[in-house]
């Protein structure tokens, strides 16, 4: 064997040796000349005049193109919700959100809304992903950033971008999170060299690697700044927090209401960008000052606060699918608001409590408001409160999703001939049936549910047909009569795995 053939066939036989070990250890040695490779991005990060990199224009679209479609729910893994610059810079947690073998509820971490600072974030147990310490040289800045080691694990032992992905990559939405902190990443590359970021996809372009590197040894600062309102916008928002926080018993109880069904919603003011989206949120400053957030686990637990008021917050998170929920606001909208509630001729004498086992059951606490008002505003936008059962915070909804079939159709009966609006008095008599399991908060009392809640639906069900029937001479033939029927509100259903999606109209074969 020539001189040449002999080298040839010794590389090859050490690169085949450096793949089989890639399972097993970090990919820093080059395997051809067995030097180690330089722990951190020299080449990126020694450039004579490295560029200055922007979060808002350069970072963020990476982040929301590569990232959020994982990282931008309530339970996303690890809790790192790359959505947002805070998210980032809040960091990562070891903590399950939704853990169904867990017997005892635990406190809430939404972003935004149970923690304002970093210091308050790590006193929740969240640890940062990024360089923390201040005046560090750009390879500090790097070697201390376990967002920086994730990506560069995965641009240095990229997965193919042919062919099945290997099955300890695949989607399994059971998978462990590890989630390493910075002294526990040496361990974890050696175990796991190949579940580099972006799990399980493909890896970043060069382009993309190169500007994340940049901004990260600079220190991983925002540019980002607070929207500014122009005129006409600042006095739609301020009218609208007039409409909520009026102080008469009256107007209080509409805005509890209305509250209570829109928290969940991207509002859309029509006059503003149509890329901006708000929460409806309950704030101990009142319009003119910072919105200090009451922090509740539920719409409808207690403020624990003397004066509330309704205030409007600008959503900052990428918008994603999975929480989209979209109510729009405007002239037509305030005007039907004002016919339905404000303007319609009821008294209200007292608030109702907060207590949890009234404030669980909204027909008990907004008895005062006319059922027709409550029925049309509903069916005002159906599709919007129907995909608020199904679209939430959280990326998954397995727990609820998997009791629906995987396609069906939805239809309302006309409020003109709903038995609970045009007859108050059996809607008075069925109010304690609207009792729900919410009642008893996060305890678990599964008994119940199938023996108390079930005999209350039994039981509510069979005092209605027996009602209808005594009410009603026409046959079953004659029900579509008490339907609405048209595209709005006849809605179609389809239920994909752990998520599902609501559209209007009747789509597909009958279900």
């Amino acid at each position: 064997m020539s001189h040449n053939c002999l080298l040839n066939f010794l590389r090859v036989l050490f690169l085949t040796f450096g793949l089989l070990m890639l399972g097993c250890q970090t990919p820093s040695i080059d395997l051809f000349s067995g030097k180690k490779m330089p722990d951190v991005d020299h080449e990126i990060i020694s450039l004579p005049a490295p560029r200055s990199v922007s979060f808002s224009k350069e970072v963020r679209p990476i982040l929301n193109n590569r990232c959020v479609v994982c990282h931008g729910c309530y339970d996303a893994p690890c809790q790192l919700k790359l959505s947002s610059y805070e998210g980032l810079e809040r960091g990562a947690s070891k903590s399950v959100v939704y853990d169904g073998a867990r017997l005892n509820p635990v406190e809430p971490t939404r972003l935004f809304v149970d923690a304002k600072s970093k210091k308050e974030w790590r006193s929740k147990g969240f640890y940062s992903v990024l360089n923390e310490s201040s005046h560090e040289s750009y390879r500090d800045n790097l070697e201390k950033s376990v967002f920086y080691r994730m990506i560069q694990m995965k641009q240095r032992q990229p997965q193919p971008r042919t062919g099945a992905v290997a099955k300890e990559l695949g989607p399994n939405l059971n998978r462990q999170n590890y989630c390493p902190t910075q002294e526990e990443l040496p361990h974890f590359m050696e175990q796991h060299s190949n579940w580099g970021m972006p799990f399980g996809l493909p890896n970043l372009t060069e382009r993309e690697y190169e500007t994340l590197v940049l901004w990260l040894a600079q220190g991983a600062q925002t540019d980002q700044k607070a929207t500014l309102l122009k005129k006409a916008e600042r006095k739609s928002l301020n009218a609208w927090e007039q409409l909520l926080n009026q102080k008469d018993l009256k107007s209080q109880l509409i805005s509890r209401y209305l509250y209570e069904h829109l928290f969940l919603a991207h509002i859309q003011f029509v006059q503003f960008d149509k890329r901006r989206f708000y929460r409806l949120v309950r704030s101990r400053t009142p319009s003119g000052n910072p919105v200090d957030e009451i922090a509740t686990v539920r719409p409808y637990d207690s403020p624990g606060v003397g004066a509330l008021y309704y205030r409007f917050v600008e959503e900052s998170s990428a918008i994603v699918a999975k929480n989209h929920l979209v109510y729009k606001l405007g002239p037509q909208t305030y005007k039907r608001w004002k016919s339905l509630f404000y303007d319609k001729d009821f008294q209200v004498t007292a608030l109702p409590s907060y207590d949890v086992d009234q404030a669980s059951n909204p027909f008990r606490t907004f008895t005062q408001i006319p059922a027709q008002s409550r029925a049309e505003f509903f069916m005002d936008t159906p599709h919007f409160f129907i995909e608020s059962f199904i679209k939430g915070p959280g990326c998954r909804g397995q727990v609820a999703l998997n009791v629906i079939e995987d396609h069906f159709w939805v239809f309302f009966v006309d409020p003109k001939k709903d038995i609970s609006v045009v007859q108050p008095e059996f809607a008075r008599r069925m109010v304690d049936y609207g009792r729900l399991p919410a009642e008893h908060k996060s305890e678990i009392k599964v008994l119940s549910i199938w023996t108390d809640y079930w005999q209350q639906q039994q039981e509510y069900m069979r005092a209605k047909e027996s009602y209808m029937q005594q009410i009603h001479s026409k046959d079953e033939n004659h029900a579509l009569e008490h339907l609405l029927i048209s595209k709005k509100t006849g809605l179609t259903v389809f239920r994909h795995s752990d998520s599902a999606s609501v559209r209007e109209g009747l789509w597909g074969d009958y279900p």
